[in-house]
């Protein structure tokens, strides 16, 4: 058997590697952590233990996938503290990112998307009195 310890990163193809970059940085306060020797082929963002490689896209203008049921990765989900709940849906406001709360005992989600329109999650179960 394998022993997996964790997961290192997730790999996203963007259109504009910078403007994804500063996104990540801004909005979910990662940081940029590879070396400058990746760039401009690539950026390593993290924070604490989770890691998202931006990598270009293979052509100057890529598009998303075209809506249906497909064998992709569906959403990227980041766990916050219950006490951060309500401050993150105050920083995406301020930023102008649009999202959903969706609220599922015993999970509290945000849903929102980045500049690329992936699909990411906010959520934590330290909320689970708002459900009851």
């Amino acid at each position: 058997m394998i022993s997996i310890e964790s997961l290192d990163r997730i790999a996203l193809k963007v259109k504009d590697i910078e403007a994804s970059a500063n996104w990540y940085e801004r909005i979910l306060g990662l940081q940029r952590v590879g070396p400058s020797s990746w760039n401009p082929y690539s950026v390593y963002l993290q924070a604490g233990d989770i890691g998202i490689a931006l990598l270009p896209a293979a052509t100057p203008k890529p598009s998303r996938i075209i809506s249906g049921d497909w064998l992709i990765l569906d959403h990227i989900a980041f766990r916050i503290p219950g006490k951060d709940f309500d401050h993150a849906q105050d920083h995406l406001k301020f930023h102008g990112v649009p999202f959903v709360v969706e609220k599922r005992a015993p999970y509290c989600s945000i849903l929102f998307k980045d500049p690329d329109g992936y699909r990411l999650e906010l959520v934590s179960i330290d909320q689970t009195s708002a459900l009851i």
